[in-house]
């Protein structure tokens, strides 16, 4: 598949983690790098329930997407 590499920082913005990770690799089509980003929020929605949002930005003509995923503890 070629070269890649994935850079990671990570801040706080209030009481939320996020996480932003950028990948790069050569593309399919003619070898060149892209970037695409991927960023994680992370949150305690209240003191048993954790919400992790992850957005992934559009690669090669695509949408960027978001999914929200609440973990509860039981």
């Amino acid at each position: 598949r070629g070269m890649e590499s994935d850079t990671s920082t990570t801040a706080w913005d209030g009481a939320k983690f996020v996480i932003t990770t950028k990948k790069t690799f050569p593309s399919p089509a003619d070898g060149k790098p892209i970037t695409s980003e991927t960023k994680r929020t992370l949150w305690l929605e209240a003191p048993t329930s954790l919400v992790v949002e992850t957005t992934r930005s559009g690669v090669l003509g695509g949408q960027p997407t978001t999914v929200k995923v609440t973990y509860r503890k039981l």
